[in-house]
């Protein structure tokens, strides 16, 4: 008779103590400069600020400047999905060259839309109608939507290296790249200003000087990892038809998700009191946007950490402690003198509106935990290949805005300052508990073999489980 197998013995406590904190850790360094990149997106409009706003029109030229930026972003959104796509397919050089193939598609489709809507009568119709603008400011907009198309190709490409700087864990250089490119948008403000150049044309040049920037930083250092590429075996080598079927759901929801905030402007413009409503919810999504965005950046840290390498339980963890320490800054606004400071010396609120947007600083405080809890849970979706997971989450927070917005505005219960914080915090919870919802309900469908796809078994890495 055999003896039996001896159990393996356990891990002792310090050394799995001391390797989850080098896990830990190593996300940490991951995640930090994705933060600061994503934060650091916000830093743009108030350097460009500086020139447009000393043109011919002044603060309106400035306002003009950037609606027709929310209509090129809005067009861009087409292609929200596609960073996404490169770090699950992008992988093997086939896979890659397939990747290249479809961003380029994209690239050309957004910037031919992008010019048309620039040209009669489709111009009156986008700028005159949709955003409700006329005279110069129609003028402004629709010419800095034309002059913008560099840039937004850029974009685009500046995608297909951070796709594959993320894939090898490189977010630092990505991060350089983008802080590089805030630098260069800010020298040219005192240096254009020198030169007495002003208005929307120079701040477009601005702005697309410092994507050029970014997109060669970028490229620069993306490039030794995509020559070393190769077609081994394990590797999946999706066609191009296969990762645009994979980047629909994410880019649509990418739509959605760009025009809450034009919903949010028509409901509050309904409020009770919306010469009150109107600039505490912009200025509030100031400083909670940056955080929500760098707190979303858990989407790309699950994917380059997937569950199979690092457990469930470690990666949960992570996204709690830094969804926790972004709400921090929301309770700073708690503090008299610092609201004082924020909301009334640099914001120049009313003395007696700085009491009203410290209440609506803390309304909206949770939202940053939980959109590291969303990101977690995207990036989850990602790897296993259901982006349908994250449309439908995408569909109800779209959804959930609407009826929340709504109800308020019909039977306004809260003040209407408070409206837009609470129905985001709520329209975001519900998109998180959609998503979850939507994961257990697909194991539950792989468990069982109910419809389970073959491509749905594939790990980021490309090897089939």
């Amino acid at each position: 008779m055999e003896p039996a197998e001896a159990a393996p013995a356990p891990q002792p406590f310090f050394e799995k103590w001391f390797g989850s904190c080098k896990l830990q850790c190593d996300m940490g360094r991951f995640f930090i400069p994705l933060a600061i990149q994503a934060a650091s997106q916000s830093l743009t409009y108030p350097l460009v600020a500086s020139i447009i706003s000393h043109g011919r029109l002044g603060t309106l030229e400035f306002a003009a400047f950037a609606q027709g930026q929310a209509l090129m972003f809005l067009l861009g959104a087409l292609g929200s999905g596609s960073i996404t796509t490169g770090m699950v397919f992008a992988r093997s050089r086939t896979g890659f060259l397939n990747y290249s193939r479809l961003v380029s598609i994209l690239t050309i489709t957004t910037a031919v839309l992008q010019i048309l809507c620039c040209i009669p009568p489709l111009d009156r119709f986008m700028f005159g109608r949709v955003l409700g603008l006329s005279g110069e400011a129609m003028i402004v907009a629709r010419n800095t939507m034309f002059l913008c198309v560099p840039m937004q190709v850029f974009f685009y490409i500046r995608g297909i290296s951070l796709a594959t700087l993320f894939i090898e864990k490189q977010s630092g250089k990505a991060n350089l790249a983008t802080l590089c490119r805030i630098g260069a948008t800010a020298l040219c403000c005192p240096l254009f200003g020198w030169m007495g150049l002003s208005g929307y044309f120079w701040g477009a040049v601005a702005m697309t000087l410092g994507v050029w920037l970014e997109l060669a930083m970028t490229k620069h250092y993306a490039k030794p990892y995509m020559e070393k590429l190769t077609d081994a075996p394990e590797l999946e080598k999706a066609s191009t038809a296969r990762q645009l079927h994979y980047m629909i759901p994410l880019s649509f929801g990418g739509m959605m998700l760009s025009a809450t905030g034009f919903m949010i402007a028509i409901f509050l413009s309904k409020a009770p009191q919306p010469e009150i409503a109107l600039p505490i919810h912009y200025i509030l999504m100031g400083f909670i946007n940056p955080l929500g965005f760098a707190a979303l950046r858990m989407q790309t840290v699950t994917i380059c950490f997937p569950p199979e390498s690092v457990g469930l339980r470690p990666m949960q963890s992570f996204a709690i402690w830094v969804g926790g320490l972004l709400c921090m800054v929301s309770f700073l606004m708690q503090i008299p003198s610092v609201a004082d400071w924020y909301f009334g010396e640099v914001q120049n609120l009313p003395p007696e509106q700085v009491k009203m947007a410290m209440l609506a600083a803390l309304f909206v405080a949770p939202f940053p935990l939980v959109q590291a809890l969303r990101g977690h849970a995207e990036g989850l979706a990602a790897v296993r290949r259901r982006p349908n997971a994250i449309l439908a989450s995408q569909a109800i927070f779209l959804t959930v805005l609407v009826l929340t917005l709504g109800a308020q505005v019909t039977h306004p219960v809260i003040p209407g300052y408070l409206m837009g914080a609470t129905s985001l915090l709520a329209a975001n919870f519900m998109s998180f508990v959609t998503l979850r919802i939507a994961l257990i309900a697909n194991d539950l469908a792989d468990q069982y073999h109910v419809s389970v796809n073959v491509h749905d078994r594939c790990s980021p890495t490309g090897i089939r489980s």
